[in-house]
């Protein structure tokens, strides 16, 4: 019993440096006020719903690395895009090339 507690602090602690970056950075947690209202600026013909940065005065012309990306958007209980079919891929890359963007996130 004393071996198994001692494992799962263990595991518990491996599993919390691991989110953690090396430069002290680690994965946000969702913040449930900033989850109830989050923006969805379009749903796609497949009802996904999508947050565009160039829609939202608070982000646009904004550069942000990776890790800042995907922590503002599992704040608002969402993830970064990730593309997995090609109508998906062509639906956006039809929504950057209509709004003329070079710097975004969704």
């Amino acid at each position: 019993m004393q071996k198994f507690v001692i494992l799962c602090l263990v595991a518990t602690f491996v599993g919390s440096t691991v989110a953690q970056f090396k430069n002290g950075r680690i994965l946000e947690p969702p913040i449930p006020d900033r989850c109830s209202q989050r923006i969805i600026h379009e749903r796609a013909p497949d009802g996904k719903g999508y947050y565009f940065s160039w829609k939202d005065p608070a982000n646009q012309g904004k550069e942000k690395d990776w890790l800042a990306v995907r922590n503002f958007c599992r704040q608002m209980c969402m993830d970064s895009v990730s593309l997995e079919t090609s109508p998906e891929n062509e639906w956006i890359k039809q929504k950057i090339v209509e709004a003329k963007v070079s710097l975004i996130f969704t």
